[in-house]
């Protein structure tokens, strides 16, 4: 059971990225795409033949994936233990896991008609305007953007070092595909660190300047890459490091290992 719902998650999630990459890539060779971000590929999604069948397979696999991280890190699927760091994987396992309920949610709602998909750019000011009015709301900002910092050095250490390929298990893996695993390892997980720092900076700024607006999500950070000197190549490398972790989530849910994937 846990086998069926890792296989039908990853492959909601390398969908999605896939798809978020290739709208932004439309968009850097004018297309017929200007806007960027999950919400722009969600729409996509819904206008083709059978759009609202395929948005509703999507929430369903974001689903998937919800239960089973939430499962791992519940009863230590993953074996990290009850010591201190352990105990502070799994808990960030959980949290993955319920971020992609609310995921799933919002994804069945667009399949079903209605609501329109979340727009990136409205959810990150509306986090941050809502932190922003508590107490001490500057500092919580200031944590959102620490979080994201973290985040970054974690994904580039992943980037650098490789460690997400010991979620696979290589020995069933040619030489080929193990070249390729690693490659499009390395070039997603290193594009997911850049946007972390670039989510970073703006939340660091919407607490220094008290100012929600200045928080962006992903569709912001497209269209900030894309304002920048050659900024359709950065767009353009961002976009392909999208489709990069979108193929490596096909290549996890082929290859990942039993004991990963199933207690």
């Amino acid at each position: 059971m846990v086998d069926v719902l890792s296989r039908a998650g990853l492959a909601a999630k390398g969908v999605n990225y896939v798809l978020i990459g290739l709208v932004a890539t439309a968009a850097v060779l004018h297309l017929g795409h200007r806007a960027t971000g999950r919400s722009a590929a969600w729409r996509t999604l819904v206008h083709q033949p059978y759009g609202r069948v395929l948005m509703g397979a999507l929430a369903a696999g974001f689903l998937c994936y919800a239960v089973w991280r939430v499962l791992t890190g519940w009863y230590d699927l993953e074996r990290h233990g009850r010591g201190p760091g352990g105990l502070l994987l799994r808990t960030g396992t959980v949290l993955a896991g319920l971020s992609y309920v609310l995921l799933g949610v919002s994804a069945a709602k667009v399949a079903v008609g209605n609501a329109s998909p979340p727009r990136d750019d409205a959810q990150a000011r509306t986090l941050a305007s809502t932190l922003l009015d508590q107490p001490l709301g500057v500092a919580l900002v200031f944590g959102v953007a620490a979080g994201f910092a973290i985040a970054g050095i974690v994904l580039g250490v992943m980037a650098i070092r490789a460690t997400f390929a010991k979620r696979l298990d290589l020995s069933r893996m040619s030489p080929g595909q193990r070249r390729f695993a690693l490659r499009v390892g390395r070039l997603g997980n290193g594009t997911l660190a850049f946007l972390c720092f670039m989510f970073s900076a703006f939340f660091f700024f919407a607490g220094a300047t008290h100012d929600s607006r200045e928080a962006k999500g992903l569709a912001g950070a497209f269209r900030t890459l894309a304002e920048q000197p050659l900024g359709h190549w950065l767009l353009a490398f961002v976009a392909l490091g999208f489709i990069a972790h979108g193929l490596f989530q096909f290549m996890e849910m082929r290859f990942r290992r039993q004991r990963f994937a199933a207690s």
